[in-house]
């Protein structure tokens, strides 16, 4: 089906009558031959989607080259300080991140009363 739809490379026989390992190697280095062929192809083959059972394929964003364009991360940031912590000239009253950790695996490990939230 893939090959009446795009110029693909030869797919190696499926049968082989001899198990050597130069004739495994052989047909290993053409079916890559033939994967890197087809996946060359844009947009991907849906068939050839369906032969690797790949479900949800998203393809990958190009590059915006446009001039002023500049392409966002494709993750949201997960903690974002406005000014650094740890130089914070109100550190000595305002317990630190530092602090709080060390709290935090202090209470987890010594207190008895301390259970893990499920």
């Amino acid at each position: 089906m893939l090959r009446k739809a795009y110029p693909t490379a030869e797919f190696p026989p499926k049968r082989l009558r001899n198990t050597t390992s130069k004739v495994l190697e052989t047909r290993r280095a053409g079916l890559e031959s033939w994967l890197h062929s087809t996946l060359l192809f844009e947009p991907t083959p849906p068939a050839l989607l369906a032969f690797l059972q790949v479900h949800n394929y998203q393809p990958p964003h190009q590059e915006c080259e446009g001039p002023g364009l500049e392409s966002s991360p494709a993750h949201q940031p997960v903690l974002i300080f406005t000014r650094d912590p740890y130089l914070n000239a109100r550190a000595s009253t305002t317990p630190t991140i530092a602090n709080s950790v060390i709290k935090g695996v202090l209470t987890a490990l010594y207190d008895q009363n301390f259970h893990m939230p499920a």
